[in-house]
């Protein structure tokens, strides 16, 4: 090797030391510049904060029916709870998320039989644990639960 190519062989050793030098000190000067591959991907909560809930005043129960005053039930008609009591916004959203519906279509799994199901809460209507407003009682929603024994 004559003295011109190993001139140029310290030279290119010496850049790439200097690259490599730079590269090892920014990592230790940048840590947090480093990207994390296990960041999970955030999941919006189904429920709102209890700040939020607790913040909606309780609705009033419905009266009962008078005596011998015909209910929905008892007319031959099919119950409505739709339209019993206001429903708020948050309520709302939980419903539709949940798949609310008046009307089980799965035999056997209705509000009624659910953990979560308050009797009479809105006369022939009940209510639910999870949410405000009127429930019927054939109703059914994805977070049905059997009651206990």
């Amino acid at each position: 090797m004559n003295d011109h190519e190993e001139r140029n062989t310290l030279i290119a050793r010496r850049q790439t030391l200097k690259v490599l030098g730079m590269a090892a000190g920014g990592l230790l000067v940048f840590p947090a510049c480093k990207p994390d591959t296990k960041v999970p991907s955030p999941v919006p909560p189904l429920a709102a904060p209890p700040a939020a809930v607790a913040a909606v005043p309780p609705e009033p129960a419905a009266k009962p029916p008078e005596p011998g005053e015909p209910t929905a039930a008892k007319a031959g008609g099919e119950l409505n709870c739709k339209e019993k009591a206001p429903i708020d916004e948050t309520s709302k959203g939980l419903r539709r998320a949940l798949q609310y519906k008046e009307n089980s279509a799965e035999a056997g799994k209705n509000c009624q039989g659910c953990a979560q199901y308050t009797v009479g809460t809105y006369g022939d209507c009940g209510g639910c644990k999870l949410f405000t407003g009127a429930v019927n009682p054939a109703g059914h929603c994805l977070s049905y639960a059997p009651k206990a024994g």
